[in-house]
């Protein structure tokens, strides 16, 4: 298993993973424009898995100053791993990796936000250390059944 930097190439692997996350089939050409604009952004880190020359599973990582910490923060944005490679460690390896880039940054925290529907990854993140926070609030400002609730 290997964990590496995503490349432009590695787009359509991506986009399966992350609609595979959401159960939709997002928009392809926003997701493109999207995916492009964060790969040269440096606050983002976009990370893969690949076993076998196969993009298996995928890490977005955000490391930014927020002032209630008075410090960076390092926040998992999506992390996904292909339904017929769980179970493996791969999530695992992602965190581990997530962290140790959070710590380079000299962040104070890594946090995520999950789905309440997604009991299993609540349970993996409580495994690897992550403990229940907060509650995060959205207000829906457009009509979309993509919004992420």
């Amino acid at each position: 298993m290997k964990i590496r930097y995503c490349q432009k190439e590695d787009l359509e692997a991506i986009y399966k993973l992350i609609c595979e996350l959401e159960e939709c089939n997002l928009n392809h050409e926003q997701f493109a424009l999207v995916y492009e604009n964060k790969l040269n952004d440096e606050k983002s880190h976009y990370l893969v898995a690949v076993s076998d020359d196969m993009i298996v599973g995928f890490v977005s990582v955000n490391i930014d100053y927020q002032l209630h910490h008075e410090n960076k923060v390092a926040t998992i944005k999506e992390l996904v791993i292909d339904n017929s490679y769980r179970g493996n460690g791969i999530g695992r390896l992602l965190v581990d990796f997530s962290t140790k880039l959070a710590l380079e940054h000299q962040c104070e925290v890594i946090e995520l936000t999950s789905n309440f529907k997604r009991i299993e990854a609540h349970q993996f993140y409580q495994k690897n250390d992550f403990i229940k926070s907060s509650y995060k609030l959205i207000k829906v400002l457009r009509d979309s059944d993509q919004v992420g609730i």
